[in-house]
């Protein structure tokens, strides 16, 4: 499934898919590795990019039978390089 496909299913807004295609481009860069300044910009935009989905997830299950305790055990992704 292509990130597009994901995020019309899950009703992700455009943000997300570009978060996640800027972040894939950090880190399928030669150097990721090797560059502390571009782990760090990879974990931002992979954090923001979480959160979003989180969010999206969490509206998705509060519109389904099950409600809000479908993901009652998920917590905010906060990530911090070392």
């Amino acid at each position: 499934m292509t990130l597009e496909a994901f995020a019309r299913a899950h009703k992700l807004p455009p943000r997300w898919v570009e978060l996640r295609e800027a972040c894939e481009k950090i880190v399928n860069l030669p150097d990721f590795w090797y560059r502390p300044d571009l782990r760090q910009q990879a974990g931002d935009l992979a954090v923001e990019a979480s959160n979003i989905l989180q969010s999206a997830l969490q509206q998705e299950a509060c519109g389904s039978p099950h409600g809000a305790d479908a993901l009652s055990s998920t917590v905010e992704v906060k990530r911090e390089w070392p």
